[in-house]
């Protein structure tokens, strides 16, 4: 079941598990029309030595992350760590077929369109 939490009544949090052995592009959050997800925080641990990184579909988000056997990494950021385009999965990417577990916490962020005045809503 998702947990959502709220941030300054803007925006929803939501978890989502990280469980893939599967080197590649494997989705964590799929895509969503209309948002853009950004990560507020993450964690993940590795089985054996492997490099992961986050993309937007295919498009890399971060760059490649060495962790050691059993090591790990975390970050978080109230602003947001980085965000996908609009309608795009967020995968987390293995250089290997190595276990990573952890979590990420993320929010949806509409696209703003233009109205007849010209403002963004």
């Amino acid at each position: 079941m998702a947990r959502e939490a709220s941030i300054a009544g803007q925006f929803s949090v939501r978890f989502a598990k990280i469980d893939t052995a599967s080197s590649g592009a494997t989705a964590i959050v799929s895509a969503v029309a209309g948002y853009a997800i950004r990560v507020v925080a993450f964690f993940c641990v590795a089985g054996a030595d492997v490099t992961v990184k986050w993309q937007s579909n295919s498009t890399d988000l971060t760059g490649a992350m060495s962790l050691a056997e059993h090591g790990g990494i975390s970050a978080d950021s109230h602003s947001g760590l980085f965000e996908t385009a609009l309608g795009a999965a967020l995968n987390i990417t293995l250089g290997g077929a190595v276990q990573v577990s952890g979590s990420v916490a993320y929010v949806l962020v509409p696209h703003k369109v233009k109205v007849s005045s010209g403002d963004l809503v």
